[in-house]
């Protein structure tokens, strides 16, 4: 009763320039009115903040990202495998002794993953031998 008294006030103190808003049913004005603030809630959502200029001498801000690239951080997630363990996983597709499947088994890997790793492999440079 209390929702009903409460959209009555609002149609009569808040639409009186919108005649049709002001004198339609409780259901009309639900499905014409209320879905505003739901509207103007989802849209700030999607604002984001971006500060683009800096001003000089603001000690406040530090750009994360250059830090950690400076200090010798990489940035994103750290492999699961060590550069040795994929190594070895390309020698052993390479091969050809194991099946995707027998390798997904040895290596906790998807499928997904071991293409990567040969793609990944296959795109850098050959080390090259030591001659003695």
């Amino acid at each position: 009763m209390a929702a009903t008294d409460l959209v009555a006030w609002t149609q009569l103190i808040g639409f009186t320039d919108h005649p049709d808003v002001a004198t339609c049913e409780i259901a009309t004005f639900r499905y014409r009115v209320l879905p505003v603030g739901a509207h103007i809630t989802r849209a700030a959502r999607r604002i984001r903040l971006r500060i683009d200029a800096r001003e000089e001498g603001d000690e406040c801000h530090n750009d994360g990202a250059a830090n950690a690239s400076a200090r010798g951080r990489p940035r994103g997630k750290q492999p699961k495998r060590s550069p040795r363990q994929e190594a070895h996983l390309v020698e052993l597709y390479r091969a050809g002794a194991h099946t995707i499947g027998e390798l997904e088994e040895l290596f906790p890997v998807s499928r997904s993953t071991i293409y990567r790793a040969v793609q990944r492999a296959s795109t850098l440079k050959p080390a090259r031998a030591h001659r003695e």
